[in-house]
């Protein structure tokens, strides 16, 4: 299960930092963001989407 929303996390990363429209500030923080709901809920792919998409 952690594997799992690891691999989400490095993907998302590679699409924020590959998008270069989003300063790198923004990128820093929904990636704190994302690692912090992946420590919380651990697999809880609902949860972890929707910080991203805000």
């Amino acid at each position: 299960m952690y594997r799992a929303t690891e691999d989400l996390r490095v993907r998302c990363e590679f699409l924020l930092i590959s998008s270069a429209q989003v300063p790198l500030y923004m990128v820093i923080h929904i990636k704190l963001e994302v690692m912090v709901v992946t420590n919380i809920y651990s697999g809880d792919f609902t949860a972890l989407l929707t910080i991203i998409r805000h």
